[in-house]
């Protein structure tokens, strides 16, 4: 079974771009009068959203640190 390390790690920054912008939404729609949006829970979400986005970098990144490392192998 092969696990694709790089489309993983693209599929974490896609789940973290959805997530701030989801969130980002529903701080937008908090400053509308009498709108029942949690900001706090919405700011937690960009946090969250952000530490998902740097997993997904670190994941891209030792893709590619594996495939240089198995490149200088067969040189």
């Amino acid at each position: 079974m092969e696990i694709n390390s790089l489309a993983s790690g693209v599929s974490v920054l896609q789940a973290a771009e959805q997530r701030v912008q989801q969130s980002a939404a529903q701080i937008a729609s908090a400053s509308k009068s009498g709108s029942s949006v949690d900001v706090t829970k919405s700011i937690i979400d960009l946090k969250v959203a952000e530490q998902q986005a740097q997993a997904g970098v670190r994941i891209i990144e030792a893709e590619g640190q594996a495939v240089g490392t198995l490149l200088n192998l067969s040189v």
